[in-house]
């Protein structure tokens, strides 16, 4: 169970929040019997975090495995992710990170498929925002910034391990709509 609450999570810099985009899973991904999928999630604390899920579906439907990143009060807001999973059950994550004290970073994790079960690895900060984001404004609430429509991850389909990713980040004055 998981509960959504947030729109926007706050940003470095300013009072315009970022938005998390909402709850729906992420495009899934099917796998060697295993459907991967992400989403953001609400935490107890009221923070948004992403969640992965490996779904099992070889003899009905269950959960093999899941995960949060970033799951505690302290952590920043993880959310708008995108998940791939290679050849050899490799699993990537790319999300967005933000928080009061940082502008909106694209951030990347992954795990082996020989790591321990529910777990991802460290995670690694692809690019940083140098700063806010507040040029794209949603209609429902004009404090808040679009972010995260274009965030994406895939394997390369000649190289197992590698993988491709994209996301947004804010480039900086003049332009101040987020970037791909």
């Amino acid at each position: 169970p998981f509960t959504y609450s947030a729109q926007g999570v706050p940003q470095s810099g300013t009072s315009v929040q970022v938005d998390t985009i909402d709850s729906r899973l992420s495009v899934p991904v099917y796998r060697n019997g295993s459907i991967w999928v992400a989403h953001t999630v609400g935490t107890p604390s009221g923070k948004s975090t992403v969640r992965w899920y490996q779904i099992n579906t070889t003899s009905g439907y269950s959960i093999a495995q899941q995960g949060d990143i970033s799951p505690n009060a302290t952590d920043p807001y993880t959310f708008t992710p995108a998940i791939a999973v290679d050849n050899a059950g490799d699993m990537a994550l790319t999300y967005t990170q933000s928080s009061a004290t940082q502008y909106p970073a694209m951030m990347f994790t992954g795990r082996k498929a020989a790591d321990p079960l529910n777990t991802t690895q460290t995670p690694v900060v692809v690019k940083v925002s140098p700063i806010s984001s507040v040029g794209l404004r949603i209609d429902v609430n004009p404090n808040i910034s679009r972010w995260g429509d274009f965030a994406g991850i895939c394997s390369d389909p000649g190289t197992s391990a590698l993988f491709w990713a994209r996301g947004d980040y804010a480039p900086g004055s003049p332009q101040r709509n987020p970037q791909t």
